[in-house]
């Protein structure tokens, strides 16, 4: 099984501004390698212990008003200047942005639409209730 057949969610690669700020510490200008439904992956310098607090912005800029997308995480893992988010809560606006940005920057589109139709907020839904 690859690494991405793991994955609940598509990563897409794209190349946008962010911003990591740690609970414990002062916001990083970061640049965006992959993100998915649930999480992030950033370049950014930094040491940040696993599972530490987090807040993220990703910058879609390219319009008149730049949108951000803001979401609530944890540090997944940190090594060689590449740190990984999971977001653990946004809000709606933000939701519907991150998945507008996935979506238009997926090369399956269809399998995305799936995964959101069988998702639950920022989380797959694998069991029957």
């Amino acid at each position: 099984m690859t690494e991405s057949d793991k994955r609940d969610f598509t990563r897409v690669h794209t190349h946008i501004s962010a911003e990591l700020t740690p609970q414990s510490g002062d916001a990083v200008s970061c640049r965006v390698e992959d993100v998915s439904i649930s999480g992030v992956l950033l370049a950014a310098p930094g040491d940040i212990p696993r599972n530490a607090p987090c807040t993220v912005s990703l910058i879609l800029e390219g319009t008149d008003l730049a949108v951000k997308i803001s979401a609530h995480g944890a540090i997944s893992r940190e090594s060689g200047g590449l740190i990984a988010v999971e977001f653990t809560d946004m809000d709606d606006e933000s939701y519907m942005h991150l998945r507008n940005l996935v979506l238009s920057n997926a090369s399956d589109t269809n399998r995305v639409e799936d995964e959101l139709d069988t998702s639950i907020g920022l989380k797959r839904h694998t069991q029957d209730f």
